[in-house]
């Protein structure tokens, strides 16, 4: 799942680059940039995936967008952790592209699994009504995430 933006090479855009709403998270910036497009790829699309943080256990770990008709998961998180209904879902800063402290989302569902927990998370930002986004600058490998 993707969108494109009205913004391209011309106005900064770079490939990994993280974008945000007002909500939240929204995606990251796909490779094949043009002067004045550029396509994104949905956090909440099958492929795509984030650094998180559950802020009030201060654990890290993956969250993957799609299946199991989920919009994301929380993945890996062991049931030894005690997850609650509600919990804030973070970008945790370890991946490269977000700079940690975004809101991703809110878990949404929590099930105790075989060694570990199948976690949904709902997402902050509302992907049925995207208007306008904001590209992070320098949000690649190498940058400081600023919008």
């Amino acid at each position: 799942q993707t969108i494109t933006i009205d913004r391209g090479s011309d106005d900064g855009v770079r490939a990994d680059a993280g974008v945000i709403a007002s909500g939240g998270v929204v995606g990251r910036v796909m490779t094949g940039v043009t002067a004045h497009a550029a396509r994104v790829q949905l956090i909440v699309g099958r492929n795509a995936g984030a650094g998180a943080l559950v802020e009030r256990l201060n654990a890290e770990y993956p969250v993957a967008g799609g299946g199991e008709g989920l919009p994301l998961r929380l993945l890996y998180l062991p049931n030894s952790y005690e997850i609650q209904v509600g919990d804030r879902i973070v970008t945790s800063g370890h991946d490269r592209v977000f700079p940690a402290g975004y809101l991703i989302g809110w878990v949404g569902q929590a099930e105790r699994g075989n060694g570990q927990w199948r976690i949904g998370v709902s997402p902050a930002a509302n992907f049925a009504h995207l208007s306008y986004v904001l590209v992070l600058a320098d949000s690649g490998p190498d940058g400081a995430g600023r919008p």
